[in-house]
Formats: structure tokens, sequence, C-alpha cells
């Protein structure tokens, strides 16, 4: 694909200029903070190491498995006790019968093990078994799925983190006209009590600019409000508690630096870089190859097995006597199982069918999303373009009204007017910018492209 060259407006100098210092927490330290302590991301990459664990355990079947076992075990066995009763009854009644030799018996009457000591170790390999390689190809499909998962909810989180800060940053900078606009209201206001006790203002004059003040006082107070919200939004995003609640808004021009954004997107291409869609890709591989191993189940399992022991009534000694082994192959075919395993094959083909029809819905889906999100930059921009022409005329305007209010040509009320309609442009332009921040993020993350940008250009 070529390069996403994205653009986002450089914010006027005095509105945006800032040095980061140690009092000002940069996005690279809040995405550090998310990675160390969100836990959205930590499930997912607990369920990443669960998916290798499965993985080398279906790869654990291919290979011989060894045992070995030992025992000893008291026995006070009831059979063991008829018996002995049974040959001494026995044993009596043919003793007087001289064609009848009675040592057998008596050999048999005197057996009594309680004790039996015991050692054992075996080995199987097995040879044939029809779900094995199915098995293991599945299981590294779940790794890849897992995988995708874990990027896909970095995406997330990152995107997530992206849209507090910005917005964050744009109240803070709402908070710093409106002090800006509150210093010159001040101004007016003792203006207005000045050119009263001279007779030039009247009492309106007063009272609308204490007015306004107020209204800037009020709107401070709900700035600050939301501001303490969404910083405590962001903190619970990232499991920690920030050390400072100052972001870096120099953000807006770190992000990108070329001149111009993107015009067009080849799908296929960008459906190959989303981790979502990649995790879906996976997962129908996973559930296509489970209806191999369902119907691995119609096949015999062959195994190798041998082992080597011994069993003792006297202790843990070994002799000819009591040793025993085998070795051999074992074969078990389920034949017929009253259609038990058809059921499972065709409940993973259905399986498979839904989730193949939710990936070419996601496809559908990703295709309208490029599209919206070009709009959107392209509307973002259009946007700052118009309204920072607008914010110049409010300057003039505004630079005008208070030179013909200080020769005392325009009332306190058009002074006032002149400074909300300014106060106004300023808001709809950090508002803008933020957007087409925001568009910018959205963009990446539709393309499957944030999280490497992120980590490339932080080195994360």
């Amino acid at each position: 694909m070529k390069r996403i060259v994205l653009i986002l407006i450089l914010l006027s100098a005095g509105l945006w200029a800032e040095v980061v210092s140690s009092d000002i927490v940069s996005i690279p330290a809040v995405i550090n903070l998310a990675n160390q302590n969100n836990l959205q991301i930590q499930i997912a990459r607990d369920k990443y190491n669960i998916a290798r664990a499965q993985t080398n355990q279906a790869w654990s079947t291919v290979f011989p498995k060894f045992s070995i076992a030992a025992g000893y075990n008291k026995i006070d066995s009831y059979q063991n006790r008829l018996s002995n009763t049974a040959f001494s009854s026995f044993g009596a009644a043919f003793a007087n019968v001289p064609s009848i030799n009675m040592s057998a018996f008596g050999s048999l009457s005197a057996l009594n093990v309680n004790d039996i000591y015991s050692a054992k170790a075996s080995v199987s390999q097995i040879i044939f078994n029809g779900n094995v390689m199915p098995a293991i190809i599945a299981s590294d499909y779940g790794l890849k799925a897992a995988q995708a998962q874990l990027d896909f909810t970095k995406e997330e989180v990152y995107s997530n983190i992206f849209s507090l800060y910005l917005t964050i940053i744009q109240l803070e900078k709402n908070i710093e006209v409106l002090e800006d606009t509150k210093k010159q209201f001040d101004q007016i206001l003792n203006k207005a009590v000045e050119l009263q006790k001279n007779g030039l203002a009247t009492q309106m004059d007063v009272l609308r600019s204490k007015s306004g003040l107020a209204s800037i006082k009020v709107s401070l107070i709900n700035l600050k409000n939301n501001l303490d919200t969404l910083y405590n939004n962001l903190e619970l995003l990232l499991n920690t508690k920030l050390a400072v609640r100052k972001l870096d808004s120099s953000i807006i021009n770190d992000l990108y630096q070329a001149n111009n954004y993107p015009v067009d997107a080849d799908l296929n291409k960008v459906i190959n870089e989303r981790s979502d869609y990649l995790q879906f890709e996976n997962t129908l591989k996973l559930l296509q190859t489970n209806i191999d191993i369902q119907r691995g189940n119609y096949w015999p399992t062959v195994m190798l097995v041998g082992s080597y022991g011994y069993q003792n009534s006297t202790g843990f000694s070994f002799n000819d006597a009591n040793r025993d082994w085998s070795y051999g192959i074992n074969g078990n075919w389920n034949v017929f199982d009253f259609g038990t395993t058809q059921s499972k094959v065709d409940e993973a083909q259905a399986n498979y069918e839904i989730i193949s029809k939710q990936q070419e819905q996601m496809k559908k889906s990703i295709d309208n999303e490029l599209t919206n999100n070009l709009h959107g930059i392209k509307a973002a921009k259009a946007k700052i373009e118009s309204i920072e022409e607008e914010e110049k005329v409010n300057i003039e305007a505004t630079n005008f009204t208070r030179s013909r209010y200080n020769l005392g040509d325009v009332t306190n009320l058009e002074l006032i007017d002149a400074h909300n309609q300014l106060l106004n442009a300023r808001s709809k332009l950090i508002e803008a910018k933020v957007e087409y921040a925001l568009q910018v993020i959205k963009w990446l993350k539709s393309i499957g492209q944030l999280a490497r940008y992120v980590e490339k250009e932080y080195k994360l």
C-alpha cells in the first residue's frame, strides 16, 4: 500500500505553543502506562499465552509418552480369607485319602498375601490418529487468532486513549481562551464603571458587562468539572493514576508533518492489515480445520505400546520370577456410534458457516468505514480553513471595535458582542482542529496501522 500521508493543520502559535516539561504527561508516557496496566490488554495477553500453551499441548501428542509407576499396597482381603478357610476345610476332608497329595492344598491354604510391591515403566507412541494433525493445525490458527486479538485490543485501547487525550486538550484550550476572555471582560467592566462615574456610560452598560463576566465564570466552572471527569475516565482506562494532570498539546503538531492526506485505499490490502479481520480469518481457518478433526473420529487409532516391571509380595526386589513385560500394537476403531460423529461434523460445519458470513459482513463494513473516514478527513480540513478565516475576520473586527470604543464611537454592548463573536470563533477552531486529529486517528485505525504507527513513532 502506498504510504499514507496525513496532514494536521498547525494550530496558531499563540494559542497552542507549549514547552513540554516534566509537569506534562506526553502521549508516549500514557500509552506505556496502558501497555503495563490496562486490563483489556492484560486479558488479551493472557488469552494469547493460553493459545500458545494449547499449541504446545497439540504438538506434544505426536511425541512418545514415557511414564513410571511404583507402589506399595497393604491388603486385607475378604476373598483371601475365604479361600484360606475353604482350602483348609477341603484338605481336612481328604486327609485320609491316600491317593491324594495334600501338599499342594497346604501351600494354597498357607497363601496369605497381605503386601504387594510393584514398579513399572511404560512407553506409548501414536502411529496413526485421524485428528492429531488437524488438531495441531487448528491450534496454530488459534495462536494466530489470539495474536490478532491482542493487536486489535491494543488498537482499541490506543484509539480510546487518543480520543480522551485530544478531548482533554480541547477542553484545556477552551479554558485558556475563556480565561483570556475573562481578563478582557474584567477590563471592559472596569472601563464601564469608570465611564459611568464620568457620565459616559449607563447603568445598563455596567450590568451587561457584569452579566457577561458572570456567564464566563459559570462556563469556566462547567468546563473544569468536565475536565476532571475526562481525566478520571483516562485514569480508569489506564488503570492507574497520572503523576500530573497536564497533557502535551504539541501532539497536534507531532502526529504528522506531511502536507497532504489520503485520497483512496485498497480494500483488499487493508483487510490484510486489519487485526480484527485477521482474527476472523484465522478463527475461520480454525473452524474449518475443526471439521477435519471431527471427521478424524471416523478413522481408527493405532498405538505402539510397551511396559516393563514387576510385582512382589516380599519387598522391592526384582527377579525373573516376579517380573512382567509386554510390547505390541493396539488399535481402536469406533465402527458405529449411532450418528454421534456425524452430528459433531455437522455442528462444526454450521459454526464455520456462521463465522464465514460474519467475515463477509465485516469486509463490507470495513469498506464503508474507509469511505466515511476519508470523507471525514476532507470535511474536517475544509472546516478548519473556513473557521480560520472566520477567526481572522473576528480578530480584526474586535480590534476595530475596541479602537472605536476607546474613542467613544461604539457602546459597551457592541464591544462585548465583538468579544463574544471572537470567543465563539476561537472555540470552534479548537474543536475543528481536535476533530481533524481524531479523524486522522480513526483513519489509521481503519487501515490497521494505528498500533504499528504508535509503536514505531514512539519506539514502544
